[in-house]
Parts: C-alpha cells; sequence; structure tokens
C-alpha cells in the first residue's frame, strides 16, 4: 500500500514590496526635523524727481533638517517661495531686489544676509530675537520668527542686491544698481528712500511677469547660456530665473 504524503506549502505574503517601502518611509520621517515657516515683506521705497514709488513682494521660507545617509550627518534643507521685489517708475524703468544675492553685487556691509534667499539674520536683528537655537549641528534660525509682526525698518546695507534693466524684455541687458548711489545706472533724480521688512501671513505676491515677461520661459542664464562661464563672468550669466522668481 502506497502512502501519500502531501507537503504544505505557505504562500509568501502579499505586499511584502509595500510594507518595506512603508517601513523606510516611516523612519525617514521618523529622522526629519519639524519644517519650521514663514513669510517676510519686503517693501522698498526709491525717489525720483521728488516723488516717491515703492514696491512689496512678500516670500515664503522653510526650512528642514533630515539625517541624510548618516545618522551624524544631518542635511539642513531651505526652500524658497516668492518673487523679487520690482519698484516700478512711471518712464517704465524698473529697480528689481532680486530673491538670492549674484556674485557681482554692490558692496554693503550686511550682504551675506541675502545668499540663501531667506534673510533670517536680518530679521532676527531686526525684532532683536539674538541668534536661532542650535539643533543637528545647524542655527536654526527661523525659530520663533514665525510669531513675530510689525514693520522694521532696515538701512541701505541690509537691502538684497538691485538691478535694473535698459531693455526690461531682454533678460541679458541686467545692469547691478548700487542703492547707495543710484546714479551711475539710473541715472539723475533716483535715489533709495527706505525700506521695511516685516514678518507677515499675507498672501505671496504674485505676477512679476507683468514687468519680465521673460522669467516664465527663461531656462538658462540670463544671458542665454547654460551654466556659469566661469572665465569671463559677467552679472547676466550669474543670473537666472530663480533669482526673480522660486518655487522651491
Amino acid at each position: 500500500m502506497r502512502t501519500m504524503r502531501h507537503t504544505l506549502r505557505t504562500a509568501p505574503p502579499r505586499h511584502t514590496g509595500a510594507v518595506v517601502v512603508l517601513s523606510l518611509l516611516l523612519v525617514v520621517l521618523a529622522g526629519c526635523s519639524q519644517r519650521e515657516n514663514f513669510r517676510y515683506k519686503l517693501v522698498i521705497t526709491v525717489e525720483y524727481n521728488g516723488k516717491e514709488y515703492s514696491g512689496t513682494n512678500v516670500v515664503q521660507c522653510s526650512e528642514y533638517s533630515d539625517p541624510g545617509y548618516l545618522d551624524w550627518a544631518h542635511v539642513l534643507h531651505q526652500e524658497l517661495h516668492g518673487e523679487a521685489n520690482v519698484v516700478a517708475l512711471p518712464d517704465g524703468r524698473l529697480i528689481v531686489g532680486i530673491l538670492s544675492q549674484a556674485n557681482q553685487h554692490a558692496p554693503r556691509e550686511n550682504w551675506t544676509a541675502w545668499i540663501s534667499g531667506c534673510p533670517t539674520t536680518l530679521i532676527r536683528r531686526a525684532y532683536d530675537m539674538g541668534g536661532g537655537p542650535v539643533r543637528d549641528g545647524y542655527i536654526h534660525d527661523m525659530d520663533g520668527l514665525s510669531q513675530q509682526s510689525g514693520p522694521k525698518p532696515i538701512g541701505v546695507d541690509d537691502l538684497p542686491d538691485m538691478v535694473s534693466f535698459t531693455n526690461n524684455n531682454d533678460p541679458s541687458s541686467v545692469i547691478l544698481v548700487d542703492p547707495h548711489d543710484m546714479f551711475p545706472s539710473m541715472g539723475p533724480g533716483v535715489r533709495f528712500a527706505r525700506a521695511t521688512i516685516e514678518v507677515t501671513h499675507d498672501p505671496l505676491t504674485r505676477g512679476i511677469e507683468k514687468y519680465l515677461p521673460w522669467v516664465a520661459g527663461l531656462k538658462t542664464a540670463l544671458d542665454g547660456q547654460i551654466g556659469v562661464n566661469v572665465l569671463q563672468p559677467t552679472l547676466a550669466n550669474q543670473l537666472s530665473a530663480p533669482n526673480f522668481r522660486s518655487e522651491h
């Protein structure tokens, strides 16, 4: 008499890959620090032939850190959403305070405040807050900023890099504007009057294409080149669309 033996085979669990991916995602999220956000409003006022003209922009800054590939090597991420400050003169010319600093910039005492586009150190100083707390090996300057309010005056040395265009429709025609002395670039009758900065909850500024229609479609530097020309760097080669509108 032949005995029949049956081997019970256990089927592999379904969705194993999804479970692994979800587990990894939870590990990554657990390692991320809380995202800090705040919005700032910058108002720049220029005097032209005895009359004042102002530009206002509202920009959102965000930052968070994560452990990266190594537990001890945290990476600090910063994100920027918004558009540059545009002062429109009645003759059609523009004075634009760009979002992040250009390599060629007018000499100013506090020019480093705008390197990343988020002037956190400048705003903390304006509100007398002192330095931000240190976590994960980084100074978190955004901590507590969202609770501040009210405009604070800033000086000419606190301004972002300012540029203009000899032809607003041609990005390669960009020129640097020195806020200490606007005459060389803007001619007679134009001078910096004052500026304020504040933490706000106002909506982000939109519509820069009204003044600079090329911003939306430009994928290169302002001079049309891809990448920076390290041998002959020019202002038009160092700037690109994200200096005027940033979505990350």
